[in-house]
């Protein structure tokens, strides 16, 4: 996998375990969606705004750049079912 789509599974697998949308993930750090999408898909990210994400996923900012793994996919699923079933 590519080094930007290494990112977008790990931006997407964040969003998932903290169960917010990608959109609101730009809102937190002060993009529009569209923005956040264009910085995304040109894997330009400046370590200032890794470093914003990261705080937003309470997570190391290495994290953001560590390839998903499935068992990372594994624990997210698990995370959503279980907040269906408190719905």
């Amino acid at each position: 996998m590519s080094k930007i789509k290494d990112l977008q599974a790990r931006l997407k697998v964040e969003c998932d375990r903290i169960d917010i949308s990608l959109a609101e993930l730009a809102r937190r750090i002060g993009l529009t969606p569209q923005s956040m999408n264009d910085v995304v898909q040109r894997g330009n990210m400046k370590a200032t705004m890794l470093l914003q994400i990261s705080k937003v996923f309470d997570v190391p900012m290495e994290i953001l750049m560590t390839p998903v793994s499935e068992n990372d996919r594994a624990v997210v699923r698990t995370m959503k079912e279980e907040r269906k079933e408190i719905v």
